[in-house]
């Protein structure tokens, strides 16, 4: 997915996916914070769990302004990641409720 591909690229600028984080250094927080969201992302996307409508917002959605509104949050757990993420996406790309 190219929006996944986008996101991921705008961590890697950001430091994201260096061999030099180290999280004894405050600055390496927020780009460890990038890759921990990216790999939510990523294993929400790839393993089917993400409906349609959701993928379809966050091909919409600005990679660095969503990674910057996930990041700004703090650390959490995977399924807070999406939740902020789904936030975002209804919010600022018109996501609505998934339907069942």
């Amino acid at each position: 997915m190219e929006a996944l591909y986008k996101l991921e690229s705008v961590a890697m600028q950001n430091g994201a996916f260096s061999h030099s984080l180290d999280m004894r250094f405050p600055d390496s927080l927020r780009p460890y914070l990038m890759r921990c969201a990216v790999y939510a992302i990523s294993y929400y996307i790839t393993t089917g769990r993400a409906y349609s409508n959701w993928e379809s917002a966050f091909a919409k959605a600005n990679p660095e302004k969503l990674l910057a509104y996930v990041v700004s949050r703090g650390s959490g757990s995977d399924t807070e990641y999406i939740h902020r993420v789904t936030a975002y996406l209804r919010r600022y790309c018109g996501l609505r409720q998934q339907e069942d």
